[in-house]
């Protein structure tokens, strides 16, 4: 999405393991991310995990969804073409690193969490409510 969508600085952040950029974060480890999305549900079902019971009710709408389905057929019509795509972000990710500006996180004016903006997005949310 962040590719279809023109967000480099977002894409770059997206790599498998990411060192906390804010003192409030966590280093993000994504070690599934090279195991098929259907392979890690059905372990799920074998092994009783439990997901959410009811999908949400704009999922359909939502470009996230589109992507998926779209890239769901590819993959059903030549296999590897998710794996292939991975693997070029990877090799792309070192030269976007390099001309992109470092992003600095900052903190939420109003709740003090991480933020790329002056406000959070929960508070821009509430902030938009009236809340």
């Amino acid at each position: 999405m962040n590719l279809l969508r023109n967000n480099l600085p977002r894409l770059v952040r997206f790599k498998p393991v990411t060192r906390s950029e804010h003192p409030k974060l966590i280093t993000r480890v994504r070690p599934l991310c090279l195991i098929p999305e259907r392979e890690t549900a059905f372990y799920a079902f074998l092994h009783g995990f439990s997901g959410p019971k009811t999908p949400c009710p704009y999922a359909r709408k939502a470009l996230r969804n589109e992507l998926r389905v779209f890239l769901n057929r590819l993959e059903l019509r030549h296999p590897g073409t998710k794996f292939a795509l991975f693997r070029t972000f990877e090799r792309l990710l070192p030269v976007l690193e390099a001309s992109l500006p470092e992003a600095r996180l900052g903190t939420c004016e109003k709740c003090g969490s991480p933020s790329s903006g002056r406000l959070c997005k929960v508070c821009e949310f509430l902030e938009e409510a009236g809340l």
